[in-house]
């Protein structure tokens, strides 16, 4: 015989059944937020990060002739694609909501006077510039917390590292053909009230500074006259 269901069970058969379907709407409202990134490289053994926006890595992979797929947050991101004697690839890209981007990496050998760069800031999300000897941009990356390596042609640069609330990190840096450089770099935190002085700011000599004028404000003095003589 069928025994015939309390009030109690079917209010929890119908509570589990509202659980079933609110968990499948968050779960659906979550992939609606998400994209596809397909990445084809041409080189296996080659190693795969994307970035989001803040220069974290979010996502890792290691090619193996087949294509690489990723489901990525939307929005703003950058793709990084590295392996032993080749140049590093490198790419931005915005994801859309439910989105696909593909991106076909080529990697290039890397040229016999090129060296590397290994750089390691302690604070993510620095800004981080090479400027080569001519004044010239060379590589502009964003610190995720681990360390950069950036492929550079034999010579001397300058290396700049800047983050809102920390002092600016400068140094000159001798990249070699075929060697590995390493820099790290911790950067100081600016305490509340502290001016930092611009290292370009010129100080002006004594001998070239102008008395100030002092100018009266008000109404002016009287004017005097002289007394009249009758003689």
């Amino acid at each position: 015989m069928f025994r015939r269901r309390g009030p109690a069970t079917a209010v929890a058969v119908a509570a589990g059944f509202f659980a079933l379907v609110l968990l499948w709407g968050i779960v659906v409202m979550l992939r609606s937020d998400r994209g596809t990134l397909v990445v084809e490289v041409d080189e296996p053994g080659a190693s795969v990060e994307v970035l989001d926006g803040d220069g974290q890595i979010v996502v890792r992979g290691v090619s193996d002739g087949e294509p690489l797929t990723f489901s990525l947050a939307a929005g703003s991101h950058r793709i990084r694609v590295e392996k032993d004697g080749f140049a590093l690839f490198s790419e931005g890209f915005t994801l859309e909501r439910r989105g696909r981007e593909v991106i076909r990496a080529r990697l290039e050998e890397s040229s016999p006077d090129e060296g590397t760069l290994l750089l390691a800031v302690d604070e993510p999300g620095s800004a981080v510039e090479v400027i080569d000897s001519a004044g010239r941009i060379a590589a502009r990356y964003r610190s995720a917390g681990e360390v950069l390596s950036i492929p550079l042609t034999a010579g001397s640069y300058r290396l700049l590292v800047e983050k809102s609330g920390f002092e600016s990190f400068e140094t000159e840096v001798t990249i070699l053909s075929g060697a590995d450089q390493r820099v790290d770099v911790s950067l100081a935190g600016i305490a509340a009230g502290q001016v930092v002085e611009d290292p370009a700011a010129e100080e002006v000599p004594a001998e070239a500074l102008v008395p100030l004028e002092i100018v009266r404000s008000g109404p002016e003095p009287p004017l005097a006259i002289a007394p009249f003589d009758a003689q």
